[in-house]
């Protein structure tokens, strides 16, 4: 009877564990809530040589698609967030009162992994850039940006995380008025209205609400008059976070809902594509806006106030299309969690031209890539930063060296934290036999580095 017994339940047991492969076949997943691509079945043949690496992408694939993947990911998680208030998924993060927070912001939150004294010289100087080519062509211009939820609703965090005595958030602030760069903050008129929905419980992103309070002191950042509303009626929201924990039992957020006198002039009404296109004729002017996700709530603010109105997702940032859209406005709009990302890559954008500088060769040589793309050509490399205020240009001679181009470079760090250069060029300001150099300048002093250019694949 005993040996019965657990005949049965190894046969139980192994029925249980084949239902998710064996249910692939009729009731696959062929939808994610997590933010991420869904993996792609793997070939053998990869660009007609076998694949090394079947095994492993077959884990992934079968890993992204067994049946019922998302009923079993919320019985998982009901099962860690009732008894033990912790998350299975790595991105979402338990608060207090049934909060949820984007995990990656935590470091935000407590203070750690603040930006270096070169990552905000960096970052000033990359949007100084920005700001040159906005205003040259005509264009006012403003960069702004969205706090984390955890800033505004530091007591909704779970009590085993300490909120840091300085942030990132106030390092970019302070580093914005330094160095004349205009800025609007967000941060005290989003806390000073908190006790209203500003931000979503189980989302990483502000509300309607919250995105209406940031247009109006954005609006009047830019010393604009910005409009009233009112709230026409509610919606039900569906918060990011509360998808990638309970795919299955999310609950329901009502909010107010808000509505524009503007129409789409977009392929679609998505406010989460990568590029958007309004117009109202009762508006005035145009606006460029470079935005992220927390973009996606002002949007309708945005565009019910300009007569025509430009929103990109789209990385790098083009800011050629100033000359073609010709807006009154450019706006640069990020999340606090991305502040690192105005040092990751440069824009598309013309230069300005400057004086040739003269240097000391030191006789040492940089290694960068150059990649042709539509009408440019991207340069970029390592450069060697050994004080936080050194500066760097790319100079360019021909042949015969009577004729150097000197330029601004974009600075960025990588993933490994290598100090780099980044920059866009026509291609008419480039020849394959044009001399390179990276020259960097501190105060009064000036070194030059030959640079070897390796090509990479056309884009």
């Amino acid at each position: 009877m005993k040996n019965r017994l657990y005949q049965i339940y190894a046969v139980t047991v192994c029925i249980v564990l084949m239902i998710p492969a064996v249910g692939m076949m009729f009731w696959p997943t062929n939808e994610t809530t997590e933010n991420t691509p869904m993996v792609e079945k793997p070939s053998f043949i990869v660009d007609g040589s076998p694949n090394t690496n079947w095994l492993a992408d077959w884990g992934a694939w079968f890993e992204n698609h067994y049946a019922f993947r998302q009923h079993l990911i919320t019985a998982n998680s009901l099962l860690y967030t009732e008894l033990f208030n912790t998350s299975p998924v790595e991105k979402v993060l338990p608060g207090q009162d049934d909060w949820l927070f984007y995990r990656e912001t935590l470091a935000d939150y407590t203070g750690e992994n603040l930006l270096s004294e070169r990552e905000l010289f960096n970052i000033v100087h990359n949007l100084k850039l920005m700001q040159w080519s906005a205003e040259t062509q005509g264009a006012s211009f403003m960069v702004t940006v969205c706090p984390n939820k955890s800033t505004i609703y530091p007591e909704k965090m779970d009590s085993g995380y300490i909120a840091g005595s300085r942030k990132n958030l106030d390092l970019f602030a302070e580093a914005m008025e330094a160095n004349g760069i205009p800025y609007t903050d967000l941060s005290s008129v989003l806390t000073d209205n908190k006790e209203e929905m500003i931000y979503y419980q189980r989302d990483s992103h502000w509300s309607q609400t919250g995105a209406l309070f940031g247009y109006t002191q954005l609006m009047n950042s830019l010393g604009l008059a910005p409009k009233e509303y009112t709230a026409t009626g509610s919606a039900v929201h569906k918060g990011d976070l509360d998808e990638m924990l309970l795919p299955k039992a999310w609950h329901e957020e009502q909010e107010d809902d808000y509505s524009g006198n503007f129409t789409y002039q977009s392929s679609t009404e998505d406010n989460m594509e990568e590029f958007i296109h309004t117009s109202n004729p009762q508006g005035q002017g145009t606006l460029l806006m470079f935005r992220d996700s927390f973009g996606t709530n002002i949007i309708p603010y945005l565009a019910d106030t300009w007569a025509q109105a430009y929103f990109s997702r789209l990385v790098p940032y083009n800011l050629v299309q100033i000359q073609s859209l010709k807006p009154n406005t450019v706006i640069v709009e990020r999340g606090e969690r991305r502040i690192r990302s105005f040092e990751e890559s440069a824009p598309v954008m013309i230069m300005p031209g400057l004086s040739k500088i003269n240097a000391v060769e030191t006789g040492e040589t940089l290694r960068a890539e150059m990649v042709k793309q539509g009408d440019f050509v991207r340069i970029h490399g390592q450069v060697p930063v050994k004080d936080p205020n050194d500066e760097f240009y790319l100079q360019i001679s021909d042949t015969s060296e009577n004729l150097t181009q000197t330029v601004p470079v974009f600075y960025t760090v990588d993933g490994n934290r290598n100090n780099g250069f980044d920059v866009y060029l026509l291609k008419n300001q480039i020849n394959s036999n044009d001399r390179i150099e990276i020259v960097k300048t501190n105060q009064d002093t000036a070194v030059s580095y030959a640079v070897r250019i390796a090509e990479g694949e056309e884009k």
